[in-house]
């Protein structure tokens, strides 16, 4: 406002003043982020500036961060001396402030051998310079194997069973360390076999294989052709990657600093077209039979287990972070900004989604690749939307046909989305705040709260339809024949939700 008043009366000196010390400002605050990522290793933690630690929880900074959790007397690390240095209190204040949830989850830190192994209440584990043996894990399914050549394969087949020395923490004595490692995984068998598998040594390992990546996110998919599912999964990494600050594309100002992060998938899953999602946002994405010979890692990181997951809490509160975690994900992927809403909200030209739920093989589990909850009107459905709404872009997608990328490009211009309810929802995370979804359920499935809660958390607008009608009903054909005047009423109203804030 003062600008613009400087500028009416035509005080153009005063107005000259005003942008070159503006203009002069920010180029000193970019040359102190320059200059000040370019010391050495031990200050690299450093945000850009106050308020971007707020929103990226220190997304620029390679040091860890977990500094602002309370820790045990066992072992101090050296993130958590550099804290007490007051220049840096508020720093770590206005990350604590900008992760409340990561505090929820991990409220205490206790660390062993001078560091190597750091606990975070018992729910995830950080190892530093760990070895990892390969001869001591099997798998008895091949990982990465085409779905169609292992049809009818057991999924017990696709874990791994290790033994006491897999991973070894050495170099560890005359300094405190846990007589077992027991990180809490409740149900997890894959958490209840890396416990058996920890060895602590006081003896140097002659390790000659040094991995090159710095830090690596360690995690096992159940569900793993599960679109939801996939979503959680990526999700925990991500609050993991927040917690030591990291991001999914983090190159560091002035290409300084690479701290991309790489997923370990610990699991001997068949080949799925989601994890094209992990390949694209993950530095590397390994696999156990990756390794030949015992190897060295930097960093190493155990996530938590996934019923701690912020997402399965049935709460209507926002998703920690969910801004941040959509935006990451989709600048990664290299993915283009989304077109301007507003502009279609005026000229009543919104972009509707019909998505599709047909037959298609996912995982061995279901060699006939019938899927239910299918809708038998969809040409109906496409055209009376049309015609209705005869300014909007009615499309409809069987969206599992096209590769990952794509899927979210469609599904981030969409202002509305509709559909059978189904794992294909768990995509929302990727819509635009403020957008609509419908989801719409056959006669007598009730009872699944999963993807309301994650529309509803992610700031978009939520609306339902359950048919009521036996006749619409074919059960041989697991199909559903969806009310076109219901439709266009719960169209419309998302509509007036979605475009309300431009009207």
């Amino acid at each position: 406002m003062r600008l613009k008043k400087l500028a009416s009366r035509r005080n153009l000196s005063a107005l000259m003043a005003v942008i070159l010390m503006q203009v002069v400002l920010t180029y000193l605050g970019v040359l102190w982020v320059a200059l000040d990522n370019t010391n050495a290793e031990g200050n690299l933690y450093k945000v850009k500036r106050q308020d971007a630690a707020v929103t990226s929880f220190g997304a620029n900074s390679a040091e860890d961060n977990s500094a602002h959790l309370k820790t045990s007397n066992q072992s101090k690390l050296p993130s958590e001396i550099l804290v007490n240095d007051p220049k840096n209190v508020l720093v770590s204040k206005v990350r604590v402030a900008g992760s409340k949830l990561l505090l929820q989850l991990f409220s205490k830190s206790t660390s062993f051998c001078d560091g190597k192994i750091e606990m975070l209440d018992n729910a995830a584990a950080m190892f530093r310079n760990a070895v990892v043996d390969p001869s001591l894990a099997s798998a008895q399914a091949e990982s990465r194997a085409s779905i169609k050549d292992v049809l009818l394969q057991k999924e017990s087949l696709e874990f791994y069973r290790l033994k006491k020395g897999y991973l070894t923490v050495d170099d560890c004595s005359n300094v405190p360390a846990p007589e077992s490692l027991q990180i809490d995984g409740e149900d997890s068998d894959h958490i209840k076999e890396l416990n058996k598998a920890v060895a602590i040594s006081e003896n140097h390992a002659d390790v000659k294989q040094q991995y090159d990546g710095d830090f690596v996110i360690m995690i096992t998919r159940y569900e793993y052709a599960n679109v939801y599912w996939t979503v959680v999964d990526l999700y925990d990494a991500f609050l993991m990657m927040q917690l030591y600050n990291r991001t999914f594309d983090s190159t560091g100002i002035l290409n300084i600093v690479n701290t991309a992060p790489d997923l370990w998938l610990f699991d001997a899953h068949p080949q799925s077209k989601l994890d094209d999602i992990f390949d694209g946002v993950f530095r590397h994405v390994i696999r156990p039979n990756d390794f030949n010979r015992p190897t060295r890692f930097r960093k190493l990181v155990q996530c938590f287990q996934r019923g701690k997951s912020p997402i399965l809490r049935k709460i209507l509160e926002p998703l920690p972070l969910v801004k941040e975690f959509r935006s990451q994900v989709i600048a990664a992927l290299k993915i283009d900004p989304l077109a301007d809403r507003k502009r279609r909200c005026v000229e009543m030209q919104l972009n509707v989604l019909f998505i599709w739920r047909r037959n298609y093989i996912a995982h061995p589990r279901n060699p006939s690749g019938v899927v239910s909850r299918k809708i038998s009107n969809e040409d109906e459905l496409l055209n009376v939307t049309k015609s209705h709404f005869p300014k909007y872009s009615v499309i409809g997608e069987q969206l599992d046909a096209y590769p990952v990328k794509r899927q979210l490009e469609v599904i981030g211009n969409t202002d509305i989305m509709i559909g059978m309810h189904g794992a294909g929802f768990g995509f929302v995370v990727f819509m635009q705040e403020g957008s609509g979804v419908l989801e719409m359920w056959p006669k007598g499935l009730q009872g699944n709260w999963h993807m309301e809660y994650l529309a509803k958390r992610n700031w978009l607008y939520y609306k339902s339809w359950q048919n009521t009608k036996e006749e619409n009903e074919d059960s041989k054909e697991k199909t559903t024949k969806i009310s076109t005047e219901a439709v266009k009423k719960l169209v419309e109203e998302l509509s007036e939700s979605v475009c309300s804030k431009y009207m």
